[in-house]
């Protein structure tokens, strides 16, 4: 079953922006549980929060999010808030959905 994966970030509740994936899963993913992309030491783990069915393009959407500081905290190590949107993009096949306007930025790492 195919189902597009949207990933929000956000660095202490300030909203960094969404990444948008399609991909094949044997099924739907049941809210809380843990979405893993990527490889190796690339990996990106989100829960997923919420679901829709987008009849437009017949697919469901899983919603999941990341806040960079509370996983800082949790790491105990500094993260800066352009590392997740470059991990989901060049390592784990994300593409750009939006962007804050103050991260905007970003889209230049991303090239």
């Amino acid at each position: 079953m195919r189902v597009k994966h949207r990933v929000s970030v956000y660095s202490d509740g300030s909203y960094i922006g969404s990444f948008i994936k399609t991909i094949e899963m044997p099924g739907l993913p049941v809210l809380g549980s843990k979405m893993r992309f990527g490889s190796g030491v690339h990996k990106v783990t989100t829960t997923v929060d919420s679901q829709i069915f987008d009849e437009e393009s017949s697919l469901f959407i899983t919603n999941s999010s990341i806040d960079i500081e509370e996983y800082s905290r949790k790491v105990a190590d500094y993260i800066p808030p352009d590392r997740f949107p470059i991990e989901l993009v060049k390592r784990c096949g994300f593409n750009v959905e939006s962007l804050g306007d103050e991260f905007e930025h970003i889209y230049e790492k991303l090239a």
